[in-house]
């Protein structure tokens, strides 16, 4: 957890590169404690919110030093496991690697991803995705499917930019 720390603090001092080496470094740690535990047959006591927070933090690491793919990668890895709970909330920071990658459509499928699986009581959340899908819409041309979205989020909490 220590070396997670680190390389949080690192990448907010804008040390993106040495936030990279030590979340490389906590996922190899975290590998080989995990195939000790296997080893002296373990297993039940993996800690599944360590690895989350290691993926988590690789992931994002990754993104920060424009390693897209594999920060993809990462994510998927951590979506894809259903050990996981919320981990489909990630769908909003591979969308916007999407967005960044200029694959609109797959930004789109990805926000939306993320949409199904916030409840409606975070509201706030819901509408910041949807503002993400509406820009999107703009930028793909589809001005009908824009103001679908941007119509939504006037009725849940208007602001001056979405409207």
């Amino acid at each position: 957890m220590e070396l997670i720390e680190e390389s949080c603090l690192s990448a907010s001092r804008g040390e993106f590169r040495v936030a990279l080496d030590r979340a490389k470094e906590v996922s190899s740690k975290e590998r080989a404690l995990i195939r000790l535990q296997e080893q002296a047959e373990l297993s039940d006591t993996h800690n599944l919110d360590l690895t989350f927070a290691v993926l988590f933090n690789l992931a994002n690491q990754y993104a920060n030093n424009d390693m897209l793919t594999e920060a993809l990668n990462t994510y998927q890895v951590v979506t894809k496991n259903r050990m996981f709970s919320n981990a489909n909330r990630l769908k909003v920071n591979m969308g916007n690697i999407y967005f960044r990658l200029g694959e609109f459509p797959k930004a789109v499928k990805m926000y939306r991803m993320a949409l199904d699986q916030v409840p409606n009581t975070h509201k706030h959340l819901r509408v910041k995705i949807m503002h993400n899908i509406g820009i999107l819409f703009v930028k793909m041309g589809q001005f009908g499917d824009a103001c679908s979205s941007f119509e939504y989020i006037m009725q849940e909490k208007p602001d001056f930019m979405s409207g």
